[in-house]
């Protein structure tokens, strides 16, 4: 039952995991807070001299301690410092490997180290996350590793998105499991009775027998008896199961987010500075495009830069933000509204959200946008944002940095035109 439902289960909650889950909560607290009291006193009696994570569990743990240090293996299995030195890995790691890690993207601004949580993309700590955590590690205790999972994973998810009453997929998931009241079932489960089938009086009634079987005969049985009564019975039972098919098809989107907003030149004294990232579809490395433009649509300047790796999408975003904010402090500007089509990476710099990802990064552009007068995010859809994005795409393929004052490439004059530039 406490399988996911692709996994043949109902999706119930694991008590066990649950529990390891609410008392890792605590360690991370102890992570990210070590000035805190308990930090304090659990640190002096049990790890005085190293962090939670490394800590032993002693000769004479108290009841608390010992439930806490049981949940240290979920912070384990998903704590990330993001702290490396070149020396240290050239001590211990092949050269090609030395070079990955150090692909890893760094804000401009090179932000203090911080432990983030690898087990959802916000990077904040979260019970439900660290329950799914605290699932996989009981789950691998119990039956070890497989390299096959679940074969039954592909008809599990597609019974489960089947577009019918939610009633009838979880009969469907019933039948599967094998978890219909027959009389067998109920005998196996200690209940003393005749197992033999009530309609046909000859084969014993499993879940097969009933379904498959019987269900032919008894709607025989039915029309003889009844004559024409069944009809009626079956139209108003057909004209039902209509009613609750268009119920389940009802599908209610509140669509949240900003609406498309064409580009338009900023206010008096405001420039504009439009960025992107591209991602390539299969090898090369990521690239960032920025474009920045006064009140009098006049390009101000433009840079189109290749990144030192593949990055994800989110860590490239939000480096061609952080990207703009250097050419801009380059160029002595003093108020800036900063815009991108990463709906994503904006809320994350309006809501101070540092713990993602691209957290470390998103900590470089809230301390890149303190150094001016005015500095404003916002965001805008792809379609006037064009210029960032082919000045993103152009690095992919040429490899080399670039940047442009008072014009833009001669290739994007058509795309400027299009803008009133």
């Amino acid at each position: 039952m406490c399988k996911s439902k692709w996994e043949g289960g109902m999706d119930f909650r694991d008590l066990h995991a649950f529990n390891l889950a609410m008392l890792a909560k605590q360690g991370w607290r102890m992570l990210v807070d070590p000035c805190s009291l308990m930090a304090r006193l659990y640190k002096a009696k049990y790890f005085p001299n190293s962090d939670v994570l490394s800590a032993k569990i002693g000769s004479n743990p108290s009841y608390a301690w010992r439930s806490i240090h049981q949940s240290l293996e979920v912070l384990r299995q998903d704590t990330d410092t993001k702290r490396w030195r070149r020396d240290r890995l050239e001590n211990i790691l092949l050269p090609f490997e030395v070079e990955t890690i150090l692909n890893i993207p760094i804000s401009y601004h090179l932000p203090e180290d911080s432990i983030i949580w690898l087990g959802n993309k916000k990077g904040s700590f979260l019970v439900k996350s660290a329950y799914y955590v605290a699932k996989r590690i009981l789950e691998k205790e119990d039956h070890g590793e497989s390299s096959l999972g679940d074969v039954c994973a592909s008809l599990w998810k597609r019974m489960w998105h089947l577009n019918i009453p939610g009633k009838i997929r979880i009969f469907a998931w019933r039948l599967c499991m094998n978890a219909i009241p027959t009389l067998t079932n109920l005998f196996k489960k200690g209940i003393q009775m005749d197992v033999t089938c009530p309609i046909c009086k000859k084969d014993p009634e499993t879940v097969e027998h009933a379904i498959i079987s019987v269900s032919a005969k008894a709607v025989n049985q039915v029309v003889n008896e009844n004559g024409g009564v069944v009809a009626e019975l079956v139209w108003g039972l057909a004209i039902r199961l209509i009613e609750d098919f268009k119920e389940a098809n009802i599908q209610i989107i509140e669509k949240k987010g900003t609406k498309d907003r064409a580009w338009k030149p900023p206010p008096k004294d405001v420039y504009l500075i439009n960025v992107d990232g591209a991602i390539p579809a299969k090898e090369g490395n990521s690239g960032i495009g920025v474009i920045i433009r006064d009140w009098n649509n006049q390009v101000v300047a433009a840079l189109s830069k290749p990144l030192s790796g593949r990055f994800a999408v989110e860590e490239t975003e939000a480096i061609a933000m952080e990207q703009g904010i250097v050419l801009a402090k380059e160029l002595g500007l003093n108020q800036i509204i900063l815009e991108g089509d990463s709906m994503q990476t904006v809320q994350a710099i309006c809501n101070k959200d540092v713990w993602g990802v691209a957290g470390h990064i998103i900590h470089g552009i809230l301390e890149g946008m303190n150094g001016f007068i005015y500095a404003e995010a916002r965001y805008i859809c792809r379609n006037s944002n064009k210029i960032a994005h082919e000045l993103a795409q152009q690095d992919k393929r040429s490899g080399e940095e670039c940047k442009w004052f008072d014009e833009v490439p001669e290739n994007l004059a058509s795309l400027c035109r299009l803008d009133g530039i």
